[in-house]
């Protein structure tokens, strides 16, 4: 089997290639180029570029990183698959940016039953399965420990 072939891309061709609306991100600690969304005014799609210094960077150059951020709490809420940088790169990243938009609009989103919360997509980090936590789990000491099971219906991934 052969190993997939990784293009470089520079940051005047990814920009280009992003769909309209996009403004410039921030993120301390971090030197890759940012994107965001805003769809509104409590959360953004972000897409993280791994380009930093016009190039794309040495460490995970393969994928193009794009989720449902808060925009205040600085934090993923929802990480959508990764956009791996070979050939159709362009239209797949265009598609996850309207998944994560879409999925903003949508009302199929679930609350949390105990606080009223949002929830945020969590994987369990001894089998990897998906589930839905609350995200007020860390706010307070005592945190909400509302969960659910996830379900296809509330967010596609492709």
């Amino acid at each position: 089997m052969t190993k997939p072939k990784f293009v470089t891309i520079k940051a005047p061709e990814f920009e280009t290639a992003l769909p309209e609306g996009w403004r410039r991100g921030y993120k301390v600690g971090t030197l890759e180029l940012i994107y965001d969304y805003p769809v509104s005014d409590e959360f953004v799609v972000r897409v993280l570029s791994s380009i930093w210094s016009g190039r794309t960077r040495p460490k995970a150059e393969d994928t193009i990183r794009v989720m449902v951020y808060h925009a205040w709490e600085d934090r993923p809420y929802i990480v959508l698959k990764r956009v791996y940088r070979q050939s159709g790169w362009q239209e797949k990243l265009g598609e996850r940016v309207r998944q994560g938009k879409a999925i903003i609009k949508t009302d199929r989103w679930p609350y949390c039953g105990i606080c009223g919360g949002r929830m945020r997509l969590l994987k369990n980090s001894v089998n990897r399965s998906k589930f839905w936590g609350c995200s007020r789990y860390s706010e307070t000491e005592e945190g909400c420990k509302g969960s659910a099971q996830y379900k296809e219906t509330y967010c596609r991934e492709k």
